[in-house]
């Protein structure tokens, strides 16, 4: 028997691999909406100082979360607290 004779094993070489971009994606459910950040972003994004996203969490302006040790924002909650004045 040939080489060009014996046929290849199912599936391909490596017919344990799956094929890649076959079957349905899965993609890992997003717990919420929003979006958490650090102090450091949020100051950014309000152009504020880290100084002052700490306080407003301290006078409970802004809302905050730990998580594993760090302080997260949630981006919807930092454009809530910014007001327009008058």
């Amino acid at each position: 028997m040939s080489d060009r004779d014996r046929q290849p094993p199912p599936g391909g070489p490596d017919s344990r691999r799956p094929e890649v971009g076959t079957g349905p994606r899965k993609t890992p459910p997003t717990p919420s909406p929003s979006r958490y950040v650090s102090i450091g972003f949020a100051a950014h994004r309000a152009s504020v100082s880290k100084d002052t996203i700490r306080r407003m969490i301290a006078d409970g302006t802004l809302p905050a979360y730990r998580f594993r040790g760090q302080i997260r924002i949630a981006i919807d909650d930092i454009d809530k607290a910014m007001r327009p004045l008058a």
